[in-house]
């Protein structure tokens, strides 16, 4: 029995903002990988293909990767169609709520694919002689784990899993890993590594198909593909994909009294890549005391490296520094123990506990009044043993193991209520408003399309119908260039019921983009709305830049720290804005000792942040701090800014703000919007809901990649 294995397609990801006729040049990158895999697929001729999770990058994917998706199940029913697929969900095709089966459930009305989004599945291929068990992300990330063991009376047993597999020698390594002995399975593929492996001879990890992580120069050197084996004769091979190009340059110093010397050095530099830059993912690091980009280069300079490259990523680093701005410490002691307890005038004493292992921890909670008491609640972290809060609040959590933790500005206060739910209402009216319009840019650039396919249609058959009527008879098929004769009548006949057709259509979409030339009512009320919404403070004309109150330890700091975490803040909000904003600078305050922050745009503008930028440069500010502080274990942000920023930047930061800090263990207080996306981000996300009595609960949804230990000696077995 021949098999591919394919694993973490992340259809839909966008994670820049170039696009190309109409789409999103990354996502179109993803999906072009996908059917360039297809294509290679076919060509082999295989009995069983295996999908090994990630298929999507979101658990709600836009309606282009659904698209992709389908689109190339469809091709390999059409080409293959005796071979069998098999699908398993992965962390970001698994929604956080358990009756929901995600988008893999599409997969059903597909004939010829099996899939598995929640519960293990165990599949028998007669026609192959086959075992096949399936076993998604819910299967592996809580105990009581699923008892996988191959069927003795099967040719052939294949497991389909997904995990971060690690040596166990018999033992389990972590505290939440999932034992799995590959005993007696022909075939194990795993999925959930970016990076392809082969752990043994039957045990192996496909990897990506792209470079899908918020660091594709760090998978530079990682060959992207899938995997295909012959379980008959053992043939074993790993078939690598063609991607776009990656560049990082060499750091360039820069000096901040005189831009002209790193205009001219990093001029020279990109002079020197093979190729050219056009097209490529560009990352371009600067060297020296500058907080942004467009301190130390010309931003013009800048401007033209943005309009070539498909992506560019400004990497701005300390004075003789050798390594990038974020990085990690290694995590000291054991990991702490989170405990909470409800109490007090909501219900009953209620008390758990969980270990905090490294990664990121979400809270989440539904309303605005539970936000408060949720955030007053994780603000006592600070004080020793946790201590009781007033009855009203009805929530405790206290550490245990715990070393030193950020200082915090819990929303304990009314007017902090009243602050967030403006913000809050704004940002969903703004959104709501943004995504109308979009819709609209959207139906006119579709209206103006087809009415140009149809003038340009029926242009064409006018010209033949013209051509027709002066030959007469005479006239010669566009085909085999014979006479037309007796058959002249028909076919004039025929292109002139076309033609009628066609002007018929066409006149419909003319008269469609003409009522698509003015605003939607339906725009212009939700305008309207957000308008009315906005914090008046915004809209007075001079508002000079923006300071929140936490940042002014960071900002009152020794001049090496501060400006080492502005840097780092100023990187966030870049990855968090998708390269709209490059950085964050200081500007004299009103005080004769106060500094104000700006925000710097890719055109090398400098302004104050709009609402939006400001709650999210306000995480930024606070993740950084996290940065530099090595003996911060847990890390909260409880700032309103979790709840204002639009979800997708703050999950864009949270992914960037745990690179290079995997063994620092974090916990974040984020809405349910934020949290719905986590699912492939968060290592868990403790819920506070409202259960029928009144009474706060608080339950566990795990989330991030499963740790499965392999049992059995051996290490890395190349291909």
């Amino acid at each position: 029995m021949r098999l591919v294995h394919l694993s973490d397609l992340h259809l839909g990801h966008r994670p820049f903002l170039r696009t190309e006729r109409g789409g999103d040049l990354r996502e179109r990158d993803l999906a072009e990988s996908f059917q360039m895999a297809l294509r290679e697929v076919i060509k082999l001729a295989p009995d069983l293909v295996i999908l090994s999770g990630d298929l999507f990058h979101d658990p709600d994917p836009p309606s282009t990767a659904v698209l992709s998706l389908t689109r190339g199940l469809r091709l390999l029913q059409e080409q293959l169609p005796r071979s069998t697929v098999v699908a398993i969900a992965g962390e970001r095709d698994t929604p956080i709520t358990r009756g929901d089966p995600g988008p893999l459930a599409i997969l059903d009305a597909i004939p010829g694919v099996e899939a598995a989004a929640g519960a293990p599945r165990a599949l028998r291929l007669k026609a192959l002689d086959a075992h096949v068990m399936l076993v998604p992300h819910r299967a592996v990330v809580n105990a009581p784990y699923p008892d996988l063991r191959p069927d003795p009376e099967a040719r052939w047993n294949v497991l389909v899993i997904r995990g971060y597999p690690e040596r166990g020698g018999g033992k389990i390594a972590v505290s939440d890993g999932f034992v799995l002995d590959p005993t007696g399975w022909d075939y194990v593929g795993i999925g959930g590594e970016h990076a392809q492996r082969s752990w043994s001879q039957s045990v192996h990890v496909a990897g990506a198909l792209e470079r899908v992580g918020a660091n594709p120069w760090r998978e530079v050197a990682s060959e992207k593909g899938f995997f295909m084996v012959d379980l008959a004769s053992g043939e074993q091979r790993f078939h690598p994909i063609p991607l776009r190009p990656v560049v990082e340059l060499a750091a360039v110093r820069v000096d901040p009294k005189d831009p002209e010397v790193g205009t001219r050095r990093l001029r020279d530099l990109l002079h020197e890549v093979p190729g050219g830059i056009s097209g490529k993912m560009l990352r371009i690091r600067l060297r020296g005391d500058v907080l942004c980009a467009t301190e130390g280069v010309s931003p013009s300079l800048l401007q033209g490296i943005r309009t070539q490259a498909s992506h560019v990523e400004v990497l701005v680093e300390s004075p003789g520094s050798a390594e990038p701005a974020l990085g990690g410490w290694p995590h000291q002691g054991e990991s702490p123990r989170l405990h909470w307890r409800t109490h007090g005038a909501l219900g009953g004493d209620r008390a758990d506990a969980t270990p905090l292992s490294p990664g990121l921890w979400c809270v989440t909670v539904a309303g605005m009044e539970d936000l408060v008491r949720a955030s007053a609640a994780l603000a006592r972290l600070g004080d020793a043993g946790g201590g009781d809060l007033p009855s009203d609040v009805g929530l405790t959590f206290w550490l245990e193991g715990w070393t030193r933790s950020a200082s915090v500005a819990p929303l304990d206060a009314p007017d902090a209520l009243d602050e967030a739910r403006r913000w809050a209402d704004w940002v969903e009216a703004s959104g709501e408003a943004e995504v109308c319009a979009m819709e609209w840019a959207r139906a006119r650039q579709e209206a103006e399309s087809r009415l140009q396919a149809y003038r340009e249609r029926a242009r064409e058959l006018r010209e033949r119908i013209q051509l027709l009527r002066s030959q007469g008879a005479t006239a010669r098929c566009p085909s085999c260039r014979r006479a037309l004769e007796e058959a002249h009548p028909g076919l004039l006949g025929l292109l002139e019921e076309e033609w009628e057709d066609v002007v018929q259509d066409g006149t419909w979409w003319k008269r469609r983009r003409e009522q698509l030339e003015e605003k939607p009512d339906a725009l212009q009320v939700l305008e309207q709305r957000a308008m009315e919404l906005q914090p008046a403070h915004e809209l007075e004309s001079g508002h000079g830049g923006w300071q929140g109150e936490e940042e002014g330890d960071l900002l009152q700091a020794g001049h090496s720290l501060r400006r080492d975490g502005l840097r780092r803040a100023g990187f966030l909000l870049q990855r968090a804005t998708r390269g709209i904003l490059w950085g964050v600078v200081e500007r004299p305050g009103g005080t004769e000792e106060g500094r104000i922050l700006h925000v710097v745009e890719w055109t090398g503008r400098v302004r104050a942040p709009d609402p939006t930028e400001a709650a999210l440069l306000a995480l930024a500010l606070e993740w950084a701090r996290g940065e530099e502080t090595p003996q911060t274990l847990v890390h909260p942000i409880l700032s309103a800014a979790a709840t204002t920023a639009p979800p997708d930047a703050v999950i864009r930061l949270l992914e960037s703000g745990l690179e290079g800090g995997g063994h620092l263990c974090r916990l974040v207080l984020v809405p349910p919007a934020v949290a719905r996306k986590l699912g492939g981000v968060a290592r868990a996300i403790l819920e506070i809901w409202t259960d029928e009595g009144g009474r706060n609960q608080v339950r566990i949804l795990p989330g991030g990649g499963a740790r499965l230990i392999l049992l059995g000696e051996g290490g890395d077995v190349p291909v």
